[in-house]
């Protein structure tokens, strides 16, 4: 649903009047059951068959029953083209604040609403995807939920094998990495305690600047640059107070600072980097022109942990 285009959708039997149409008029025309309008939360003003103006409901009931449409109907349209994306027009909705967006052509013809029913829908649908897509679970098919869980043994494997083959080749790099650095770890075994530690912190750090970011760039253009630098400032102070927590926590537990200094400072660094790479991803499917919601899932995992075993055996070979 949410791949099609909005002039598969529209609603055509929506209440339109000229500038010039008293309240008082426009009221008796959407009460007059006769009509059977298929969405009266808006009424749009015409003008030779071009949208010039929209009213709220509620605003026309405010009104006074003598005045014209064209004294407080709202100029700046929001519109979307026949063939706008029914996903894009949900997002305009969000974006905007409104419950129906009106659809034109080229010319500013008006051709019909995309109704409140179908946003909705829509977004569901879409909400739906990513929550799958983020759990590695590839969408072959547009399917209800609920029919997925009650789906063929040998499809739900199809949908959700791929993505967990990805995982599993990135836990063997990760295996080759932490083989790499196996004389400092029989050095200091200590070192292989905090590993799940450093991991998690990085890809939960990861988890949530990626979610934020995938989020907002559905509903605002942003610029991945600018996002980047301003994460730098957030998962920096970040990494400095969970750097020193577990720099604390190290100390008591192994009683050597050295050793608890070299594993805060890991923490920092992955933490750092798991931010960068939470955004750096997702832009990176953007610019692909794929779902950035992939990027949550096994296949960002699988990146960040990869690169904070590295960064943590790298600081600890440099400073222990």
């Amino acid at each position: 649903l949410a791949h099609k285009f909005v002039d598969q959708h529209l609603l055509t039997r929506i209440p339109t009047f000229g500038p010039d149409t008293k309240v008082r008029e426009v009221v008796a025309h959407l009460t007059d059951k006769k009509h059977d309008f298929e969405s009266i939360t808006y009424v749009y003003v015409l003008q030779d068959k071009k949208l010039v103006g929209v009213v709220s409901v509620k605003e026309l009931l405010r009104a006074h029953a003598d005045e014209k449409l064209s004294a407080f109907r709202v100029r700046q349209l929001i519109t979307v083209h026949p063939h706008t994306t029914l996903e894009r027009a949900a997002i305009t909705a969000i974006q905007h604040g409104i419950k129906a967006v009106p659809v034109v052509d080229r010319g500013g013809a008006f051709l019909g609403v995309v109704g409140t029913d179908t946003i909705l829908h829509t977004l569901h649908r879409e909400h739906t995807e990513d929550l799958l897509r983020m759990g590695g679970v590839q969408i072959v098919e547009q399917k209800h939920i609920m029919q997925m869980i009650g789906d063929r043994v040998g499809h739900l494997i199809r949908i959700r094998l791929p993505w967990l083959v990805v995982g599993l080749v990135g836990g063997f790099i990760a295996t080759i990495v932490v083989s790499r650095f196996e004389s400092i770890l029989s050095e200091t075994v200590a070192l292989a305690f905090f590993m799940p530690l450093i991991v998690y912190m990085s890809a939960a750090v990861g988890a949530q600047t990626q979610t934020i970011f995938i989020r907002a760039s559905a509903i605002k253009k942003l610029s991945a640059w600018n996002y980047a630098g301003r994460e730098l400032l957030v998962d920096g102070a970040l990494g400095i107070i969970l750097a020193i927590l577990l720099g604390l926590y190290a100390v008591i537990f192994t009683s050597h600072a050295r050793l608890a200094f070299a594993i805060s400072a890991a923490l920092f660094i992955a933490v750092v980097f798991a931010g960068v790479i939470a955004v750096f991803i997702p832009w990176l499917l953007m610019r692909l022109r794929r779902d950035p919601a992939l990027g949550a899932g096994p296949f960002g995992t699988v990146v960040q942990d990869i690169l904070s075993l590295l960064v943590y055996f790298l600081v600890a070979s440099a400073l222990l």
